[in-house]
């Protein structure tokens, strides 16, 4: 049963992974990236938190939230803190190559922004 239990973990970070790379989600330069792991985290550990790794480069973080990641901090501002990164009707995947955050549940207020 450990077994089995331990390869639906394996085929669920594979898919979170995949997903990441395809969206894109995990193409952020070094400079912008946000901290999601600590210090020597391995690749599964980061991916069981549903965050990118990358430690083709020492120098940089290895383990970081993913563009426009709401559980990042980053993204969790309140309305009144938002500063507009976008235009209307921008999409989510122009919002997120600017590396800003995009909030699909926002009516009425900024859904492509930073923080102010």
């Amino acid at each position: 049963m450990a077994f089995l239990q331990g390869l639906l973990l394996v085929a669920v970070i594979a898919v979170v992974s995949v997903d990441a790379v395809i969206w894109g989600g995990c193409n952020v330069p070094d400079s912008s990236r946000t901290e999601c792991g600590f210090p020597g985290i391995t690749a599964s550990a980061c991916q069981a938190q549903n965050c990118c790794f990358d430690d083709s480069k020492a120098d940089t973080k290895w383990c970081f939230h993913s563009r426009g990641s709401m559980s990042s901090g980053a993204c969790n501002v309140p309305a009144s803190r938002r500063k507009d990164c976008g235009f209307p009707g921008i999409t989510q995947s122009k919002c997120l190559d600017r590396m800003c955050c995009y909030d699909t549940n926002a009516v009425g207020i900024i859904q492509c922004f930073s923080q102010a």
